[in-house]
């Protein structure tokens, strides 16, 4: 079972480089948060500038949820990142695949509630991470 504490912290990354939002990664580092030792190698790559956005993505912050109509596309990325993570999690830990998208949309979709983020829609989540999986494999030599 992952553990989906253990995605606070690199979720607070994911926003400081994909929304340009510092805040939670600051919050938690004055909480005085316990970093586990990945947690200290993507920080190392955050401050050593390794970890970027995508090329050709607009760029969006945060704030475009309350001040755009974007907000719908904000969840969405959000959310394709802590269902990536906890699918990664769980076949780290070589357990059986079936079922497990579903199972991993319903523990971000958890996650994101009690943080309080807006939920996607699940068909935009699920046409969203069917697109970038596309465009990996293509990308791909």
């Amino acid at each position: 079972m992952v553990d989906l504490a253990t995605l606070e912290f690199q979720g607070a990354i994911w926003s400081a480089v994909n929304e340009k939002d510092i805040r939670p990664l600051t919050d938690l580092l004055r909480a005085n948060y316990p970093l586990t030792a990945d947690d200290k190698l993507v920080w190392a790559d955050f401050l050593e500038g390794k970890l970027r956005r995508r090329r050709g993505r607009p760029s969006w912050r945060a704030t475009d949820e309350i001040l755009k109509k974007g907000r719908a596309q904000a969840a969405v990325r959000r959310a394709a990142f802590y269902v990536e993570a906890i699918k990664k999690g769980v076949r780290d830990q070589k357990r059986s695949s079936a079922g497990i998208h579903q199972w991993a949309v319903k523990q971000a979709f958890k996650v994101m509630e009690e943080k309080g983020f807006p939920l996607p829609d699940p068909d935009s989540l699920d046409n969203y991470l069917r697109r970038s999986k596309r465009r990996a494999t293509k990308a791909q030599p």
